[in-house]
């Protein structure tokens, strides 16, 4: 069940690429149920760069900066076009990691002092204070929630602990049916209440458990970018744990590029290459993160409605968005959905969204009228 840190480069003589694998794991239980996208799970985001010298930036003072680190359990990557004087890299550096910390200590469930261990620990059902970037995230989880009829659920936190994806250890075994169905009640997002003035929420029952895995990394990558806008900065590429989100472009006027991986299990390989012009893109799959038992595989994606990992012939799904936390929510939503119900869902709602599923001799290609729109 663990996953190691990799990087992977591959050289494909056609057009010279240089691909870039930047998605390092650091534990599959610290993904999600939830957490099948590609950070974790699914497809794996890969940036891209040509061979061929750059063309001439705009202007000669004018390069690209790149960060990396770690933090919320996963791997980051901030590349920053910059003008020479307009910032420090020592500035940016610290400046992009401390944002990623902060929220890894609003919404972590492994950082026993997070504001999100804390929330979950409370067995009152009061109003208790949120901080406003927590209940940011609450609040756009919960209307994901309703718009999927809940197949995004952000109260799955029992289930995904049940089934040996949380933070709290399991043991070597599938849970039975009477521990699943003893859970249930305690599921479901219906059962938590919000107030934006002051911020607070307030559960109906003592024992609900909060899991933000399925949107806090996107709400992260949006805090960095909100962060080098604040500095001046319009230009960059931001990933955290395979959420990315592009904005402005490199120098020259070059377009960032990433590329999603073949669901190809045991192997590495490209299967679609997209350029993000101010555009947030999140995949969820279920074909890396998994787990076997008595011949049986188990995705570590779980139904929430069912309590169940997810059982359809879905490879992955990847969707572009205008900001990453919904990306990133809405292709959890969609995979959990499965193939004919996450499409329908997808096309009524008018989400940008692309289809892997599996037909049993590969696989077959579905994207929304709004992935085409934006994509070519």
């Amino acid at each position: 069940m663990t996953e190691k840190p990799f990087n992977l480069f591959v050289t494909e003589s056609a057009n010279s690429l240089i691909i870039s694998l930047f998605n390092q794991y650091k534990h599959m239980i610290h993904n999600k149920y939830l957490y099948s996208k590609v950070f974790f799970t699914g497809l794996v985001i890969i940036f891209l760069s040509t061979c061929q010298p750059e063309s001439p930036p705009a202007s000669p003072n004018m390069e690209i900066w790149k960060f990396s680190g770690s933090s919320m359990g996963t791997s980051y990557h901030v590349s920053v076009r910059v003008s020479a004087g307009s910032v420090t890299r020592k500035q940016l550096q610290q400046g992009i990691k401390n944002t990623i910390d902060t929220v890894d200590r609003q919404m972590s469930t492994y950082k026993p002092n997070s504001e999100l261990s804390l929330f979950n620990r409370r067995r009152s059902t009061s109003w208790q204070p949120l901080s406003p970037a927590l209940f940011k995230v609450l609040s756009v989880a919960q209307q994901v929630s309703k718009l999927s009829d809940g197949a995004f659920d952000i109260t799955v936190a029992p289930l995904v602990d049940l089934w040996g994806f949380g933070p709290s250890p399991s043991p070597d075994r599938l849970p039975t049916a009477t521990e699943i169905k003893a859970l249930l009640p305690a599921v479901g997002f219906q059962r938590l209440r919000l107030q934006s003035q002051p911020p607070a929420a307030a559960k109906q029952l003592p024992n609900l458990q909060i899991d933000l895995s399925a949107i806090a990394k996107g709400f992260a990558v949006d805090q960095v970018a909100g962060y080098l806008k604040n500095l001046g900065l319009s230009n960059y590429l931001v990933e955290i744990g395979g959420e990315v989100r592009g904005s402005g472009s490199r120098p020259g006027g070059q377009p960032w590029r990433v590329a999603l991986e073949a669901p190809v299990t045991g192997q590495r390989r490209i299967n679609r290459v997209i350029t993000l012009h101010n555009f947030a893109l999140a995949t969820s799959g279920d074909y890396r993160n998994y787990f076997e038992k008595n011949g049986v595989r188990y995705s570590h994606t779980i139904n929430p409605r069912t309590g169940y990992p997810i059982r359809h012939k879905l490879a992955s799904v990847s969707v572009l968005a205008s900001n990453t936390m919904l990306a990133d929510a809405l292709a959890t939503a969609l995979m959990v959905a499965g193939p004919k119900a996450g499409y329908a869902l997808s096309s009524a709602h008018a989400i940008a969204a692309r289809f892997l599923v599996h037909t049993g001799t590969g696989f077959k290609i579905k994207e929304t009228v709004a992935w085409q729109r934006q994509v070519d």
